[in-house]
């Protein structure tokens, strides 16, 4: 009885965790579209002319690969693989050098998360050990969780006399910055599970 309660009940928090990735889409978008931006996305059209922005610099780019919940710095391994030393088709290798922080003991807080990727994106600064690296032009690119993360270390720049700015661009990819359901759904779930262990023992 007990195994099948367990099974339930990890059955449901793992629903809920996979769904709290996922950010609540404003009530006026079209699902009919995503078809076609897919299309788009696999077949990217290059324009020629002049770049705007800033030109890269001569160094090799600094990426800083950030895990999610319960993710460690192995998590991006093979997208840093592929991206530094191509392979993928129709891909070559990017002037790029990997970092993979990991804020997987720090997380009483997301501060604390916040301050421990800030050192570890501080410590790439030391022209000894990463001489060729190029820190005027260093990016974020994170999953889940490390997308709140990053978030929390944008903030942290915001105090530039405590904190010196140190990265440049931040990508996420499944971060849940609408909110986790998981988080905000806390007491329906709590009420779920009383149900069911009721009904089981009954």
């Amino acid at each position: 009885m007990k195994k099948i309660f367990h099974l339930i009940a990890g059955t449901l928090v793992s629903c809920t965790t996979l769904l709290s990735q996922t950010p609540n889409c404003p009530d006026t978008y079209d699902t009919r579209n995503i078809g076609a931006l897919y299309d788009t996305l696999a077949l990217p059209t290059f324009t020629q002319g002049t770049p705007t922005g800033n030109p890269p610099g001569n160094g090799f780019r600094p990426v800083f690969w950030l895990h999610g919940l319960g993710g460690s710095a192995e998590a991006w391994g093979q997208a840093q693989s592929v991206t530094e030393s191509g392979g993928a088709a129709n891909y070559p290798a990017r002037k790029v050098h990997s970092f993979t922080p990991d804020y997987s003991g720090h997380t009483s807080s997301l501060r604390a998360a916040g301050q421990r990727l800030y050192e570890e994106v501080r410590s790439t600064f030391n022209p000894f050990a990463w001489p060729n690296i190029d820190t005027t032009i260093g990016i974020i690119i994170a999953h889940s969780q490390g997308g709140i993360v990053a978030r929390e270390l944008d903030i942290m720049y915001d105090n530039p006399g405590q904190y010196i700015p140190s990265t440049h661009g931040i990508v996420t990819f499944g971060s849940p910055h609408a909110g986790a359901r998981i988080l905000t759904n806390i007491d329906q779930i709590s009420d779920l599970l009383g149900e069911g262990c009721s009904a089981l023992l009954a």
